[in-house]
Order: structure tokens, then sequence, then C-alpha cells
């Protein structure tokens, strides 16, 4: 279980390095992103996922590209894809 003080920011690229878009999930986190954390702490053992909408990049959250560009050597993740249409 998650400490209810911890907080997960989120960035996300398009390429290599270019930032599209911000978020934040957590216990100081506003609005979506607390509620989805407020959620996960409430039942610890079960997936809940959200779509989260990505907030405009701004001066602070630039740094975030100096601090993680060492997950470049690890690897990444593919951006989950959207539900299709039925």
């Amino acid at each position: 279980m998650f400490p209810s003080k911890s907080n997960q920011n989120v960035v996300t690229w398009v390429g290599h390095n270019e930032i599209i878009g911000v978020n934040r999930v957590g216990s100081n986190a506003e609005g979506l992103g607390r509620d989805h954390w407020n959620e996960m702490l409430a039942y610890p053992r079960k997936p809940i996922a959200h779509w989260h909408p990505l907030l405009e990049v701004k001066k602070s959250e630039k740094e975030w590209k100096a601090r993680t560009a060492s997950f470049d050597s690890q690897g990444s993740c593919p951006s989950p894809r959207p539900p299709s249409s039925p």
C-alpha cells in the first residue's frame, strides 16, 4: 500500500525528448488526480485506472526533462491506447 503522503508526477513524451503535457496524482493533487489517489488507497489490491487530461507544461515541469533523462537509457513504456469505438 502506498503512503498517503506520496505523490506521483507523470510526464508524457512524444518521440525522444519532447514533453507534451504533465499530470499529478496524489494526496496533494487537485480534482481527478486526488480522487484517483484516494480510490487507489481505498482499494489497495484492485487495479484502478482513469484517463487524465494532460496539463500545460510550466517552467518548473520542464525540469523533469533533465531529472528523468536517465530513464531513456533504461527503455520506455508504450503509452496506453484509447479504447476502440464500438
